[in-house]
């Protein structure tokens, strides 16, 4: 078993890699998103960015064949949305570069929000007199001065 283990590199890297990190970095120097809105910018403006993906191997150490289980883009830097909150997102946040906030609706764009809501939901709006969400959670840069 040790063998297997030694012989047979992981799938995908645990961590944050410094290509995915820099690209963040870079889409959030324009200022704070929503993560989803950090993917799409991911994929409109560095498409071709790619990492080197070992294959994969199952437990008895011969090449698995099952692409269902693989990430939507596996051999991106930034692979999927879900790697990219709780990894990349996440590994920046510990690191003190960016930070995660909520950015309150106020005046008519506290109304707007709500009639959204309303309209995308009219039985939890008949039920509710007020907004489900009062603002949207949205990642920003830290500035190098601010930092810890």
């Amino acid at each position: 078993m040790y063998r297997r283990l030694v012989k047979q590199p992981p799938r995908l890297v645990r961590g944050c890699t410094p290509a995915a990190a820099n690209i963040v970095r870079k889409i959030l120097v324009k200022g704070p998103m929503k993560t989803q809105d950090i993917w799409q910018k991911v994929r409109e403006e560095y498409p071709d960015v790619k990492t080197e993906v070992p294959p994969r191997f199952d437990k008895r150490g011969t090449l698995s064949g099952d692409k269902d289980s693989d990430p939507p883009y596996p051999d991106h830097a930034i692979r999927s949305v879900k790697y990219l909150k709780s990894v990349v997102l996440e590994h920046l946040a510990k690191t003190g570069e960016v930070e995660k906030f909520l950015r309150k609706f106020e005046g008519e764009e506290l109304q707007k929000h709500y009639r959204d809501q309303a309209a995308a939901n009219k039985l939890v709006a008949k039920r509710l007199k007020k907004p489900l969400r009062p603002g949207e959670w949205l990642w920003r840069l830290i500035e190098e001065q601010e930092r810890f």
